[in-house]
């Protein structure tokens, strides 16, 4: 997303709860289906439209920040999200990892080293050695300090009626400490969904928080 403009990298079509997300040719057809063409791909890959565009062409589908506002931002940092609402956003996608103390890390990759140049694995450290590392650096002096989130601390930045995408990238494992953070965070079962391309870390979300929607992510 920008002030002007508003970048697409995940859609979910609100009547049959359809997900896409990507960029390229691959999000233009599907986007295609349900409101007609789109304008080509900025040169960064992602489609921008403007905000009136979007209002008129987009009707029925919800805007989802992809780890926060990352093009402007920081992927998965307390930037990316406070930037996303600002820019207007319906809801948040972030990844989670299960740190080496029990703690939900928001964080894609399972390793410091594209985010902080660091060769540290998220599941051998604690939060707070995790926390040591700048993630923000690489995308900008403006952005130098800023530090790996707890899941706790994203939610706490969700607007009323703003929604989240919670995706589990390390496995069952992380249920039982997600659960215990949405039952002290929120927020409540309509504005939370969780997502993962992990069959079984699916299976087990949907069994401790049954009253949750969760998605199993499919790779076509």
């Amino acid at each position: 997303f920008t002030a002007e403009n508003v970048r697409l990298s995940a859609l979910v079509d609100k009547g049959n709860s359809g997900v896409a997300s990507g960029t390229g040719r691959r999000v233009s057809s599907t986007v295609s289906l349900w409101q007609g063409s789109l304008p080509s791909p900025a040169t960064d890959g992602n489609y921008c439209v403007s905000k009136p565009a979007m209002a008129g062409r987009l009707r029925g589908v919800e805007i989802i920040a992809h780890r926060g506002a990352s093009y402007d931002a920081p992927e998965n940092t307390l930037s990316a999200a406070r930037l996303a609402w600002m820019q207007g956003a319906d809801a948040l996608e972030m990844d989670v990892h299960l740190t080496g103390d029990g703690r939900l890390a928001v964080i894609h990759d399972e390793d410091l080293q594209r985010v902080a140049g660091v060769a540290r694995k998220v599941s051998a450290a604690t939060l707070a050695e995790l926390k040591e590392a700048d993630v923000g650096r690489w995308k900008g002096a403006a952005f130098a300090g800023e530090r790996i989130p707890e899941l706790g601390e994203v939610l706490a930045t969700v607007p009323a009626g703003r929604r989240v995408f919670i995706e589990i990238k390390s496995g069952a494992g992380v249920v039982g400490a997600l659960e215990r953070c949405l039952a002290q965070h929120g927020p409540p079962p309509g504005r939370a969904v969780i997502i993962s391309f992990d069959r079984q870390a699916a299976r087990a979300a949907k069994q401790a928080l049954p009253r949750f929607e969760v998605c199993l992510v499919v790779d076509t």
